[in-house]
């Protein structure tokens, strides 16, 4: 299929057929669809009502990035909109590789600008593009996205000081203060959600 065409094609998201679809335009919908009440006729039947499709916007973060949340089965999937997207039109992601945008707009979820690269190279990018964080541009700095998205995480999951994070990750327990309080590396986010973690490939096990 060629996704760099200006006739927007739509294709089922993967685990999600018959829900939810994701377009060579870069955008997201659901489809037209039963879903169940949270409850049951007297003969122990479940309820089921209609619920219409429609765009899914989503919200934009800080970094620029938009997330969408899709439901399936009482569950839901907060991510990005263009690891759906990438998902969609480019397969699964491969393990311990990052969704890229090519020409660096986090806005534009086209399949044809998005590829599968390593952490390396998508940090280069931002580099290049100048949408790294302010942190991520001092050649000199110890700490990655990912090191800061982890250290937020963890210590609002409690159980860990500030000290021991710093020892952790070989900065001044201070850096790690202002990581916490989003005094530093303001572009990220400052209460990382699973979605983020799952951005940046951090698992939490």
């Amino acid at each position: 299929m060629n996704t760099d065409t200006d006739i927007e094609q739509w294709l089922p998201v993967p685990g999600y057929e018959g829900s939810y679809e994701a377009s060579t335009h870069g955008r997201i919908r659901s489809l037209d669809r039963s879903v169940f009440a949270g409850r049951y006729r007297k003969d122990g039947s479940p309820v089921y009502r209609a619920l219409p499709g429609k765009p899914m916007p989503g919200s934009r973060c800080p970094a620029g990035y938009f997330s969408t949340t899709m439901h399936r089965d009482g569950t839901a999937w907060q991510t990005h909109r263009h690891c759906v997207v990438a998902r969609t039109f480019l397969g699964p992601r491969p393990e311990g590789l990052d969704v890229c945008h090519n020409d660096g707009d986090p806005a534009n979820n086209r399949p044809a600008n998005l590829r599968y690269d390593t952490r390396t190279a998508n940090h280069a990018d931002k580099v290049q593009h100048g949408t790294a964080p302010k942190g991520a541009r001092n050649t000199n700095a110890k700490l990655t996205e990912s090191d800061v998205i982890k250290i937020r995480w963890t210590y609002r999951r409690g159980g860990i000081t500030q000290k021991d994070l710093g020892a952790k990750y070989g900065v001044h327990f201070g850096n790690v203060s202002a990581i916490i309080l989003g005094k530093s590396w303001t572009d990220l986010p400052l209460a990382p959600t699973e979605a983020d973690l799952a951005l940046y490939g951090i698992t939490t096990c």
